[in-house]
């Protein structure tokens, strides 16, 4: 049967889920509870020994007394006006989708929030919180519209002398007037980045945008985050999360399919930038499948090459599938499930590959400050024979005929092929072809310049580390296969 399987609709916000601990299932709730504590705080502190910090998502935005015609386990009994929002009418405010909206326009109700906030991080450990629907969290004051975060109750979270030194990830939107806020909830705030999402899907699988708009998106949306971000790092870039399709069910399934969840295939979003390329659904046509192959390799390759804090939904890095269910909340079974049997290792193996690369390049693609345009060229840098220091990295644009882009061409969806080349103390080179069909790139800079090929996406051998293991040179120039993405360095700086 169907079940609350993410726990989306709370019930009690400072308690562990049992059920999620083996151990715990058959016992007394007493003593299952104690079991819990003590496990995840165990938990928490092995992950802590090996590097990791943990971040919890929250759900402060509703609860789950759902609509008027929902049960009574807490608030509703308490003090229904106090607790919910309401319209004029008195009908509860439903900017949640789940059937209420909390109200924060009252100081008092900010506090139950900050000490169950507090209890993770005293009692747990919890690093860090990813707010589900944080908009919601501005609405604190007797209006309908967010507040700046500076005030109300996100800024007393904020200004806690426990909390202010969490990481706090906002989801900046909610359902309610003016509620999508991307770049609006302040310095040091990372936020989840749907404008990266949706542009780096309508660039490789509907095609329905030009490269300036990918350009951004590797350039970490500066286009919305650089005016109030001081760090590039508040960016959280990503192909797909819990919400909505896998990143293979992207490239299989142009609809829902959601029949399974019971609410007559209306839950779910409507529209996800999908399209399955010529058949709906998993299947075994070689064509088919192989052009999915290539345009997630690519998208892969973009996600690693951009600059910002990265995220990729577990599962995706091995080609999981939903079935075309893009909202298995319900789902407490194989369909929701990681089933590691069906891992694609071949695509584990680029992404072991990718993050490597990255790890390598940080300086350029992890840069706590933002990408500015060259100060002179990149080539006559590189033809000397010391490396010119520079103190921020510089990003240059180029068509595939080693030209500059122009203005012309940043909106021309004729365009589909360009390269970035990024400069500090290392150099990185990414080309992109995004058309059906092979294309010659002109390298840019010096025609004698050297360069390694560290990665291409439409070339598995080229995703395998180890000894033995050479890179590709070419020089001048390269030929980049249709949908795919070459990254390649210099040889003076590798």
């Amino acid at each position: 049967g169907l079940s609350n399987y993410w726990g989306y609709n709370v019930l009690a916000w400072n308690a562990p889920h049992v059920p999620y601990l083996a151990s715990a299932r058959g016992l007394d709730p007493m003593i299952a509870w104690q079991h819990a504590r003590l496990s995840l705080r165990r938990t928490i502190d092995q992950l802590h020994r090996e590097g990791f910090e943990v971040i919890l998502d929250v759900v402060y935005n509703h609860s789950a007394e759902l609509d008027d015609e929902g049960p009574g386990y807490h608030f509703r009994l308490l003090d229904d006006q106090f607790y919910y929002r309401r319209d004029n009418q008195g009908t509860l405010e439903n900017w949640s989708g789940c059937g209420n909206t909390l109200n924060f326009s009252d100081q008092r109700s900010w506090q139950w929030v900050i000490q169950s906030l507090r209890q993770w991080v005293i009692e747990f450990g919890i690093d860090g919180f990813r707010f589900d629907l944080a908009s919601s969290l501005l609405r604190s004051d007797s209006g309908d519209l967010p507040c700046a975060p500076s005030k109300g109750l996100w800024a007393a979270i904020q200004s806690d002398p426990i909390l202010m030194h969490c990481l706090l990830i906002a989801e900046p939107w909610d359902l309610g007037p003016q509620g999508y806020r991307l770049g609006d909830f302040g310095p040091g705030v990372l936020e989840w980045n749907d404008r990266f999402r949706d542009g780096l899907r309508k660039f490789w699988i509907t095609s329905s945008v030009p490269i300036a708009e990918l350009a951004d998106c590797l350039a970490g949306s500066s286009a919305v985050f650089q005016a109030n971000k001081g760090s590039p790092a508040a960016s959280i870039n990503y192909l797909a999360s819990h919400d909505g399709f896998s990143l293979w069910d992207l490239l299989c399934y142009s609809t829902r399919h959601n029949l399974l969840n019971a609410e007559g295939n209306r839950d779910g979003h409507p529209f996800e930038h999908a399209f399955n390329h010529g058949f709906e659904g998993l299947g075994d046509d070689l064509e088919i499948d192989a052009l999915r192959r290539r345009k997630r390799s690519a998208m892969l390759c973009c996600l690693y090459a951009s600059l910002g804090s990265l995220m990729i939904h577990s599962g995706d890095e091995w080609g999981r599938s939903q079935a075309g269910n893009n909202n298995a909340y319900c789902q407490d079974n194989e369909l929701a499930w990681l089933r590691w049997q069906e891992r694609d290792d071949q695509t584990l193996c680029l992404v072991r590959r990718l993050m490597s690369l990255r790890k390598q390049f940080a300086s350029l693609l992890a840069s706590q400050s933002w990408w500015k345009p060259p100060q002179g060229s990149f080539a006559s840098r590189h033809s000397q024979d010391e490396q010119v220091v520079m103190q921020q990295v510089e990003a240059g644009w180029y068509r595939a005929d080693g030209s500059v882009v122009s203005s012309d061409h940043w909106h021309d969806d004729s365009v589909r092929s360009f390269s970035l080349w990024l400069c500090m103390r290392q150099s990185l080179l990414v080309l992109i072809n995004a058309q059906g069909q092979s294309i010659q790139f002109t390298l840019p800079g010096d025609a004698q310049m050297r360069w390694h090929v560290l990665i291409e996406s439409s070339d598995p051998n080229s995703w395998e580390v180890g000894a033995g293991k050479t890179h590709r040179i070419v020089s001048a120039n390269i030929s980049l296969a249709a949908w795919s993405v070459v990254w390649l360095t210099p040889s003076l700086i590798s």
